[in-house]
């Protein structure tokens, strides 16, 4: 799968509105965050692609990965929130998506 940076290629066929949709997404998540914690925050879009092999055939255009590429590509990006924000970002998140109560995890007998 080749990715140019506006156009996903698959074998057979070109694809740019999981693009669309994602640059969207952020665009809201970055809105109610911002609306949240009274600040602006910045939000990067993600695409993540399981299963495909994803060549970059050029720098344009946000973060296209396959599933393992995830944890070493977004690890390298600088952090640019503070402690206060990243605080903040979680406590919103946690509001938002929680829709099951923590419990721990209870060992089973073998």
């Amino acid at each position: 799968m080749y990715y140019d940076g506006k156009t996903l290629q698959f074998p057979g066929w070109r694809e740019s509105q999981p693009l669309k949709q994602a640059g969207l997404n952020a665009e809201w998540v970055a809105k109610w965050l911002s609306s949240a914690v009274g600040e602006r925050v910045s939000v990067t879009p993600l695409l993540v692609l399981p299963g495909w092999y994803v060549t970059r055939t050029s720098a344009e255009g946000m973060m296209v990965l396959n599933e393992k590429q995830v944890r070493t590509q977004v690890g390298r990006r600088p952090t640019v929130l503070t402690p206060k924000q990243i605080q903040q970002v979680a406590h919103q998140l946690d509001q938002r998506c929680r829709d099951i109560e923590p419990r721990a995890y209870a060992k089973q007998d073998s």
